[in-house]
C-alpha cells in the first residue's frame, strides 16, 4: 500500500506570466482489505497488515494550490522581482527632476489647506532646487501651524540630512513614521541617515523592513548589498547587488562592487566577468542612458504611446548593441511589455557574446511568455557564467518542473536554496520535489529545516506529514498532525489528519471523531467523509456508512472512493443484484481499477455466476500486477546530486 491517502499526486508549475501555476495529478491507486459479512474472508493478495487508504486527491489538490499561491509570491520577487518589478533608481539630478527624491506625487498624506499648505509648496520647491538649508525655516512654521502633518515632518528631516544635521533629521523622520506607519520613503531616509551616523544594524534593519514590504525603491538594493557585504555575508550581498542591476543595468560600479565581493569568495573567473563588464559600460554614450531614464519614467506613468516612440528610438539607433538592448528588454520586461522585451533580448543575444545579463533575462522573458522549451537553453548558459545564481537556478528549475524532469530540477533548486537558506517558500518547493522523487529522506530533512523557519506554518506541516506517511512513519506523522490541532484548531485537515494517521495505526474508532470534527469545520471534504464512512462499515453500521459515500458520490459522481465505498457496502449488506449494477456502472466509468474487478469477482461468486466471476478475478489480476509494478517504482531512494541517477 502506498500510504499517502492511496495516491501520490505530483505537482506540476507552470511558470506563466501571470505567475499562475496549473497542477496535474498523477495518482497511483492502492487496495483496502474487503471482506463480506459472511465469511469475512479476503483475496490473497490483500491479506496482510496494511490498513485501509482511499484517493483524497480532491482535498490534496486543494491544499496544493494554497501551497503553489504562496510559492507564487516568492517566485514572483525572482521571475518579476528581480528584473523586472522594482522600481529604477535614478541619479539626484533625474530624481530631483521627477520630484521623486523626497517622495513620488501624491504619495503622502494633503497637507493642511492654508498658510501650512504654501509654506510646505514653498519649502518643497526649494528643495527641488537643490537648497534644503533655506526650506528648513519654512517647513519649520509649517509644522507650527500643522504639527501632525507626517509629510511636513518628513520633507523638514530631508531637508537636514542634506543639510548635515543628523539627529535632528533622524528625529523627524521619526516623527513622520510614527504619524505614517510603514511610510517606505520616510524609512529609506531615516535608514540612510542612521548609517551616516555610524548607526549600521539600525540601518540594516530599515532597509530590510523595505524589502520585505515589497516596495523596494531608490537604491536599496545596493544599501542592502553593501551591508551585507561589510557583515561578510557575501551570498545575500550578491543576491542584493544582482537585482540592483536589475533596476540600473547601466551602472557600472555595480558591476566593480559585485565583481569584488565574487573575489572575496573565491569565485575568480565571475569576479574577472564583472570588472570586465564594469569597464564595457563606460564606453556607452550619455544620450543613450538619458533615454533609458526617459523610458523608466514613461512606464511608471503608463504613458504607452511614449514607451513606443521611446522603444523605436532606441532599436534605430542602437540596435546593434548589446548592452543596450539588453538594459531595454529589461524595462520593458519590468514594465510587463513581455512580447516588446523579447526582441531586443534577443538582438542583444545575436550579437553576442551572451553575458549573464543577456541570457538570464532572455530566459526570464521567455519564461515569462510560457515558452519554457525555448527559455532552456539562455538560462543555462546564464547559470554555466554564474552557477552559484539564485536567479537563474531558480528560474531555470522552475522550467524543469513543468518539463516533469525532476532531479534536473532538484539540482536547480539545491544551489538556491543554498544560496537562501532562510526562504520558505524555495524550501518547501525542493521538498516537494524531493517528495515527488521518492527521496523520502531529503524530503523529511528538508521540511524539518523548514519548519525551523517558521513552526506554525501548515503547508510545511502537511508536507512533513506527507513525507513521514510516505515512509510509513504513521507514529512520527501523527505527532506532526497532534502538533498542528493544537497550533491551528481551525483547520479542517489538521483534524483529518489526526483521524488519517490513527486509522493508518489500526485505531478507526479512535479516528472517528477527528473524521467528525472535519466534516464539521468543512462539509465539502470529502476524504473526511470516505474515511467516517470506513469506521463506520468496520464498526457494522452499514446504513450510516452507505449513507455518507452516497453523499460524496452526490457531490462528486465521478469520485472512486465513492464508488468502491458504495459497492463493498452494499456486498456487506449481502443486496448483491443491486452491488451488482452499481459496481459495473462503476466500472465502466473506471474500467482500470483493479479493486472495482475484485468486488465484481466476489460479487459474481455470490450470485452464482462462476464463468463472470472468473473473468472478473481475471481482470482484477492483470490490473493489480500493472499497479503493483507502478508502486514499485514508488519506493524511497536517495537523490544523489550531479548524477541524474537515484539509487535504492
Amino acid at each position: 500500500m502506498v500510504p499517502n491517502d492511496a495516491h501520490f499526486c505530483t505537482l506540476r508549475l507552470y511558470a506563466v506570466a501571470s505567475l499562475r501555476y496549473d497542477i496535474d495529478s498523477t495518482c497511483i491507486a492502492t487496495f483496502p482489505m474487503m471482506s463480506d459479512d459472511l465469511s469475512q474472508s479476503t483475496h490473497p493478495q490483500f491479506a496482510s497488515s496494511e490498513r485501509m487508504a482511499y484517493d483524497t486527491a480532491g482535498m490534496k489538490l486543494k491544499i496544493a494550490q494554497s501551497l503553489i499561491l504562496a510559492l507564487a509570491w516568492v517566485l514572483a520577487g525572482v521571475l518579476g522581482g528581480t528584473g523586472f518589478l522594482i522600481p529604477l533608481r535614478a541619479a539626484d539630478e533625474s530624481a530631483r527632476q521627477s520630484h521623486e527624491k523626497v517622495a513620488p506625487p501624491g504619495s503622502r498624506g494633503n497637507a493642511q489647506i492654508g498658510e501650512a499648505e504654501q509654506l510646505f509648496r514653498q519649502a518643497a520647491d526649494l528643495i527641488d532646487k537643490d537648497r534644503p538649508g533655506a526650506a528648513i525655516p519654512l517647513l519649520r512654521r509649517a509644522l507650527e501651524l500643522a504639527p501632525n502633518e507626517g509629510r511636513i515632518h518628513h520633507y523638514l528631516g530631508y531637508a537636514l540630512m542634506k543639510s548635515s544635521q543628523l539627529p535632528a533629521a533622524q528625529k523627524e523622520f521619526e516623527i513622520a513614521l510614527k504619524l505614517e506607519p510603514g511610510d517606505v520613503y520616510s524609512e529609506y531616509f531615516l535608514a540612510q541617515t542612521l548609517d551616516m551616523q555610524g548607526f549600521r544594524e539600525q540601518a540594516l534593519a530599515l532597509y530590510e523592513r523595505i524589502l520585505s514590504s515589497g516596495n523596494v525603491i531608490y537604491d536599496t538594493y545596493q544599501r542592502l548589498g553593501q551591508a551585507y557585504a561589510r557583515k561578510k555575508e557575501y551570498d545575500k550581498a550578491v543576491a542584493m547587488l544582482q537585482q540592483a542591476l536589475q533596476q540600473t543595468p547601466w551602472d557600472g560600479s555595480l558591476h566593480t562592487q559585485l565583481g569584488a565581493i565574487y573575489r572575496k569568495m573565491g569565485r575568480e573567473e565571475e569576479a574577472k566577468q564583472e570588472f570586465a563588464e564594469g569597464e564595457r559600460i563606460k564606453n556607452v554614450d550619455e544620450a543613450s542612458i538619458q533615454k533609458m531614464l526617459q523610458l523608466t519614467e514613461a512606464l511608471r506613468l503608463k504613458d504607452s504611446d511614449r514607451v513606443k516612440a521611446l522603444r523605436a528610438d532606441l532599436m534605430n539607433q542602437s540596435g546593434k548593441d548589446p548592452d543596450l538592448m539588453t538594459w531595454l528588454g529589461v524595462l520593458l520586461g519590468r514594465g510587463g511589455l513581455y512580447p516588446e522585451a523579447l526582441e531586443p533580448l534577443e538582438k542583444a543575444m545575436d550579437a553576442g557574446p551572451c553575458t549573464y545579463e543577456t541570457c538570464y533575462n532572455l530566459g526570464l522573458t521567455l519564461a515569462r511568455l510560457g515558452r519554457d522549451q525555448d527559455a532552456e537553453a539562455p538560462l543555462r548558459k546564464a547559470v554555466e557564467l554564474h552557477p552559484h545564481s539564485y536567479e537563474a537556478n531558480l528560474v531555470l528549475s522552475i522550467a524543469y518542473v513543468n518539463a516533469g524532469r525532476n532531479q534536473e530540477a532538484i539540482e536547480r533548486l539545491q544551489v538556491a536554496h543554498r544560496a537562501h537558506p532562510d526562504n520558505l517558500r524555495v524550501a518547501l518547493l525542493l521538498g516537494q520535489q524531493y517528495l515527488q522523487g521518492w527521496y523520502l529522506q531529503q524530503a523529511i530533512e528538508t521540511f524539518r529545516e523548514a519548519l525551523k523557519l517558521q513552526p506554525d506554518n501548515v503547508d510545511t506541516r502537511y508536507l512533513l506529514l506527507e513525507a513521514y506517511q510516505n515512509d510509513k512513519a504513521y507514529e512520527k506523522a501523527l505527532q506532526v498532525a497532534q502538533e498542528t490541532v493544537k497550533l491551528h484548531p481551525e483547520e479542517a485537515r489538521a483534524h483529518f489528519e489526526v483521524g488519517h494517521q490513527l486509522a493508518n495505526l489500526g485505531h478507526y474508532q479512535e479516528a472517528r471523531p477527528y473524521f467528525e470534527e472535519a466534516i464539521h469545520l468543512d462539509a465539502s471534504m470529502a476524504p473526511a467523509r470516505i474515511w467516517l464512512a470506513d469506521a463506520q462499515l468496520r464498526n457494522g453500521e452499514n446504513e450510516a456508512a452507505l449513507e455518507n459515500y452516497e453523499k460524496v458520490r452526490n457531490e462528486d459522481p465521478g469520485s472512486l472512493d465513492a464508488a468502491r465505498g458504495m459497492a463493498r457496502t452494499l456486498f456487506r449488506m449481502r443486496r448483491y443484484p443491486e452491488a451488482l449494477a452499481d459496481v459495473q456502472n462503476s466500472i465502466a466509468a473506471h474500467p482500470e481499477d483493479a479493486e472495482l474487478h475484485l468486488i465484481l469477482a466476489q460479487i459474481q461468486t455470490r450470485l452464482g455466476n462462476s464463468l463472470e466471476a472468473a473473468q472478473a478475478n481475471a481482470a482484477f489480476e492483470k490490473l493489480h500486477a500493472a499497479e503493483l509494478a507502478k508502486q514499485n517504482d514508488q519506493r524511497p531512494r536517495t537523490y544523489v546530486a550531479g548524477s541524474h541517477t537515484p539509487t535504492s
